[in-house]
């Protein structure tokens, strides 16, 4: 119970974390305080958005095997070239702007002080998991305590994790009944006392705990044949949770700037109600052959664009329509959204189709629609996230497994998430498994209808949940679950 002793247990526990992703965050946070001029950090992000672009591809080439040896020759060639640009490059940093050089690359972890003080501010507590090879310990901290607990999980909890998802998207009861309440008496009930007194968490997972989504675990016994999926002891009703891949991310993130936005809202839906691109041969195995249109998704952004517009002023809506722009059916293309970015939008929202792969991150993308005029086939792939430049405060990837991905180990899961949070996105509304179009939208316009009336994300997200739950078509976890908040 040596304080010393805690907070090196947390030290070691979020080095292992998210450093990738870090480094990013840091990036922005050392230009604030060090001063440096725009044209360095935009020399830097290209120089690096590049280099994480053309490692991407590789991967993709790669794995599709698609026997274009002469184009990975090439992507060799050039990242020679471009490590060895990095290299001097962050010899200047280190000679003209040490300080900037010093935040950047001093790979830091936030203190457990610097963490409490944003926890005390944003009435949260924060649940930091780390899993070892033998073992599983809980970090606890709130605004004024910092706790390690020891977890006593089942031998395989990785497989425990998959099975629980599966039963849920399966709608295979009995099993989900039985592993909600198990893992809930694993990863929760030991911590009980230590986070009674919050309403809001923070939850911090460790390698494949990321995939399961905590508010869906049942907080009491049930009868294998309670089929009534409204009165379920569902975490969801304790608390309203959000998750991060680090804590010292999470600081990060609140420690930049307040970002002025050229417009609010950004929103798209191809909807592929008139015709479906074919994209398989663009991206091998990665892409099904069949997709079903998507009437609801269109549905869900006009409702979204409608609530926006309602609480614009008039003279809002006169002088700067593009405050909220809606791309609808063939609008809805690649090109238009890569384009879209340079807008600095506060909210971008898509309502579309994705797809991932578990064994190559880089394998996973946002279908849209093509515009060959512009060389893009409509396949947002995760490496061209990468080299996106969003400041959006919000992200929302209203598709299929968003959320999921591969695991890596240090990293997390490696997902279009991941790629979006690389690029710039401070909070991301991701699913982790494949959602039905209908609950999507109705928990979305009730997401964001919270938000834009003042509700903090969090408290938004739980909250339009809770009103799936209420409604008995929507009250099994299969149709809110999935819905989760990365962020800041």
């Amino acid at each position: 119970k040596n304080s010393a002793y805690l907070e090196q247990i947390f030290f070691f526990a979020e080095k292992s974390k998210a450093r990738i992703l870090l480094e990013s965050a840091i990036q922005s946070r050392s230009q604030q305080y060090a001063g440096i001029p725009d044209s360095v950090i935009t020399y830097e992000r290209s120089l690096k958005g590049h280099i994480n672009a053309m490692w991407a591809e590789m991967d993709f080439l790669v794995a599709n095997a698609s026997g274009q040896g002469d184009r990975l020759s090439s992507l060799r060639d050039s990242l020679i070239s471009l490590n060895r640009q990095l290299l001097r490059f962050r010899n200047f940093l280190n000679q003209n702007y040490p300080h900037y050089h010093t935040l950047k690359f001093g790979n830091r972890v936030s203190s457990v002080a610097e963490i409490q003080k944003q926890l005390a501010e944003k009435k949260l507590s924060a649940v930091e998991y780390f899993l070892g090879e033998h073992s599983l310990f809980a970090i606890v901290i709130t605004g004024n305590s910092l706790t390690v607990k020891k977890l006593s999980p089942d031998s395989d909890l990785t497989n425990t994790i998959h099975t629980f998802t599966q039963a849920v998207t399966q709608r295979n009861d009995s099993s989900y009944l039985m592993l909600g309440t198990s893992l809930y008496n694993t990863l929760i009930k030991p911590i009980e006392s230590f986070i009674a007194s919050s309403s809001q968490l923070l939850i911090i997972p460790d390698g494949v705990m990321a995939l399961l989504p905590f508010e869906a675990l049942l907080a009491g016994n049930v009868s294998p044949e309670d089929s009534n999926y409204r009165n379920l002891p569902y975490l969801l009703w304790d608390y309203n949770i959000a998750y991060a891949p680090s804590l010292t991310l999470s600081t990060a993130l609140q420690e930049q700037k307040d970002q002025s936005y050229q417009t609010n809202l950004l929103a798209f839906a191809p909807g592929f109600e008139d015709s479906i691109p074919d994209w398989e041969h663009q991206a091998g195995s990665g892409v099904h052959s069949k997709w079903n249109a998507l009437p609801f998704s269109k549905m869900e952004v006009k409702g979204i664009v409608s609530l926006f517009k309602k609480q614009m002023e008039f003279w809002e809506l006169l002088f700067n329509p593009k405050q909220v722009s809606l791309f609808l059916d063939e609008s809805a293309s690649e090109s238009h959204l890569k384009n879209a970015t340079d807008l600095n939008a506060r909210y971008i929202h898509m309502a579309t189709h994705a797809f991932v792969s578990d064994d190559q991150s880089q394998l996973a993308g946002i279908l849209l629609y093509p515009d060959r005029s512009q060389g893009e086939d409509g396949i947002l792939f995760a490496y061209e996230i990468y080299g996106l430049s969003l400041n959006a405060d919000l992200v929302t990837l209203s598709a299929c497994d968003t959320g999921s991905g591969s695991v890596i180990k240090g990293e997390g899961i490696m997902s279009l998430s991941r790629a979006f949070q690389f690029a710039g996105a401070k909070n991301l509304l991701v699913s982790t498994w494949k959602v039905a179009d209908r609950s999507s939208a109705k928990l979305m316009l009730e997401f964001y209808r919270r938000l834009i009336r003042g509700k903090n994300k969090i408290s938004a997200l739980q909250e339009a949940k809770r009103g799936l739950v209420r409604n008995t078509m929507f009250a099994h976890p299969y149709y809110w679950a999935p819905f989760i908040l990365i962020g800041s």
